[in-house]
């Protein structure tokens, strides 16, 4: 290793002093508390799967499946008068409420923007409308 942070004499470990990880002695380490590195295999790779006897075979990677994803038109509307009909003055409640950004949800509300199809089932789910169609008519 490498001479101890703390005092200067031959470094043996890594240990956190005061917050900051160093290299130190055996004396100095025990002023913090010493670190041990991570095993190596403990974790494997993503996508390995461990067969008996220590064969390691890749596992087969699924492609995403796309499906088309269609917004009723006026959309917006219908999700205002929801948000007003639960109680939700404001479209900043609601979008406290289910995590987006309060701007995204009055653009939606504006239909100025098509909400992704996440957002759109957080909607669905809270208001309990269907906005989403599984044809775009």
């Amino acid at each position: 290793m490498s001479d101890c942070d703390l005092c200067g004499k031959p470094a043996v470990t890594q240990a956190i002093v005061e917050g900051a990880r160093v290299a130190a002695c055996a004396r100095c380490a025990s002023m913090g508390r010493e670190v041990t590195p991570p095993r190596r295999g403990a974790f494997p790779n993503r996508g390995e799967v461990r067969h008996g006897r220590g064969g390691v075979v890749l596992a087969e990677v699924k492609p995403a499946v796309l499906k088309e994803f269609f917004v009723v038109p006026g959309a917006g509307s219908v999700l205002r008068k929801a948000r007003e009909k639960k109680g939700f003055a404001t479209p900043d409640d609601l979008a406290h409420k289910i995590f987006i950004n309060a701007d995204y949800l009055r653009k939606i509300e504006a239909g100025s923007v098509t909400p992704d199809e996440k957002t759109a089932s957080k909607l669905e789910r809270e208001l309990r409308v269907k906005i989403v169609v599984d044809s775009p008519e």
